[in-house]
């Protein structure tokens, strides 16, 4: 009996088997591709086919060359559809791949990177542990590659997550803008010791006068010194040469005139000096005596001190102001560099 012959027939395959491998500049899908391996040492276009536009039809393209980044791989559609809601997508990672898949009207993508090509805004919730995480850090580290520098970043959100403290390392906190100092302990303080003396008012401009009778020179107004806080005023006193006369300094406390005093020699000669003026607390009873310094380096570096004895007004200093004459018009007087000072009191 003569048995039937069996008609052989080679097995269909299998979607892992349905590989192309492309080595020329432009290739077309086939309904029976799957996988598509693109091998050219040169840019490739693959153009997926709108015959094969229905839902659920994928394909997937990978660089085999390993020269993406170099020899992009474009894919494109064969008909007005999009990718991802563009004309074209482009491979172009070294050894990257895509998955592209249909909804019936379009192609989407699904990238399919290698770890060393993963991008960084792909890096969300990988763990401390990944090679990418692991090779992001070190990059950015001190020495690495990519190292970020601090002058470089963004402008910093106005917090203190990083200023430094007794336990650790970190920025410097923001500042107080009021002249205070920064403590080890990361705060800031007002620096100790402070307070003792202050700078009331003062002018930085020569005044000069020829008149051979009291006049008014640096005027210092808008004061506010209490009656019983002490004051040190200062500044400095020049004569120029002309004549055989001496100069008279003197203030005026709140339009109330303390008397001249002689401030120079009256040699033809021209001189400079400092004067100081002390005036203790005005109260009742101790507002008659304050005391007037003044050295001169035309004489030899000689220097005085003279107390005089007139009634200071018992109430809120609100201006100061020297005044001078010369014993002849031929010769100036100058004041410049004025400085009024308030002293603490408990």
């Amino acid at each position: 009996m003569v048995q039937p012959q069996e008609t052989h027939r080679p097995p269909l395959r299998t979607v892992l088997e349905s590989y192309v491998s492309v080595t020329g500049a432009t290739y077309a899908a086939k309904a029976g591709d799957r996988l598509i391996g693109v091998n050219r040492a040169g840019a490739v276009t693959i153009t997926l086919p709108t015959a094969q536009l229905r839902a659920g039809r994928t394909y997937t393209v990978k660089d085999e060359s390993g020269a993406a980044a170099t020899n992009n791989i474009t894919v494109a559609t064969e008909g007005s559809e999009t990718i991802d809601g563009s004309a074209t997508d482009v491979i172009s990672d070294n050894y990257g791949a895509k998955h592209y898949y249909s909804d019936g009207s379009n192609w989407f993508e699904v990238p399919l990177l290698p770890a060393a090509a993963i991008a960084h805004s792909a890096t969300t919730g990988q763990g401390s542990g990944d090679h990418h995480a692991q090779s992001h850090t070190a990059a950015h580290a001190s020495g690495g590659a990519d190292a970020l520098k601090l002058d470089d970043l963004g402008a910093p959100d106005d917090n203190t997550d990083l200023d430094f403290s007794t336990t650790a390392h970190g920025l410097v906190p923001k500042g107080t803008n009021a002249g205070d100092f920064l403590k080890d302990d990361g705060t800031w303080a007002a620096p100790g010791g402070g307070g003792a003396v202050t700078r009331e008012g003062g002018s930085t401009t020569e005044a000069t006068t020829t008149s051979t009778s009291l006049t008014d020179l640096i005027s210092v107004s808008s004061l506010s010194i209490a009656a019983g806080v002490p004051i040190q005023a200062w500044y400095v006193s020049r004569k120029t040469s002309g004549a055989a006369a001496n100069t008279l300094s003197a203030l005026t406390f709140n339009a109330t005139d303390t008397g001249g005093e002689t401030s120079s020699s009256s040699t033809d000669r021209a001189e400079a000096r400092s004067e100081i003026w002390f005036i203790g607390p005005r109260v009742t009873n101790y507002q008659l005596v304050y005391a007037h310094m003044k050295n001169s380096a035309g004489l030899n570096g000689s220097y005085s001190i003279v107390v005089h004895a007139i009634d200071l007004p018992i109430a809120t200093v609100t201006d100061i102001n020297t005044r001078g004459m010369t014993g002849n018009s031929s010769i100036t007087l100058g004041n410049d560099e004025y400085h009024i000072y308030s002293w603490a009191v408990s």
